[in-house]
């Protein structure tokens, strides 16, 4: 299951950016004034349908709300939280979270807590590479570098790096 949380951030993010989002996907949506106006008016439901469907993403909630037509391409599979990064609206750690399982003593919590990058601690860090090194596991790449950018001096993330690709 995708993340909810990150639903809201995106939303306002696009809000500011609706017309360029628009102009990005590359289709034919016809009056993009009244486009952003729509969206704007049904913000709130938007939101709603998504928090209640937080798997879609929001090309494909906009296309089940009635708001942008059905038209094939990939447009329609386009990761949000990748292009709002793209675009240099955020960046990677502001809309990109990590399952968090256990506190800092190694007790298990009773549900996952999902907290943004920002938050994750340099120990935190260290902690989830040891946990990926050795195993052949997949890490989106973005993760990778953003590790990289917290922690390059303390590991040889680029050897978790061949690890994961592996």
């Amino acid at each position: 299951m995708r993340n909810p949380e990150r639903i809201p951030i995106i939303l306002d993010l696009i809000q500011g950016n609706y017309k360029q989002f628009l102009d990005d996907l590359h289709v034919e949506v016809g009056d993009i004034d009244s486009l952003i106006s729509l969206y704007n008016t049904k913000r709130i439901d938007i939101e709603e349908y998504w928090m209640a469907n937080p798997d879609l993403r929001l090309t494909q909630v906009l296309v089940n709300m009635g708001i942008l037509q059905n038209i094939p391409g990939d447009w329609y599979y386009k990761e949000e939280t990748d292009y709002v990064v793209e675009k240099g609206f955020c960046d990677f750690e502001d809309v990109h979270f990590w399952g968090v399982n256990f506190d800092e003593f190694g007790k298990q919590l009773p549900a996952t807590l999902h907290k943004p990058l920002r938050e994750l601690d340099t120990n935190h860090i260290r902690a989830i590479v040891k946990m990926f090194e050795g195993h052949h596991t997949r890490l989106k790449h973005g993760y990778i570098d953003y590790f990289r950018s917290r922690i390059a001096s303390d590991f040889d993330v680029d050897g978790l790096i061949n690890s994961l690709k592996s």
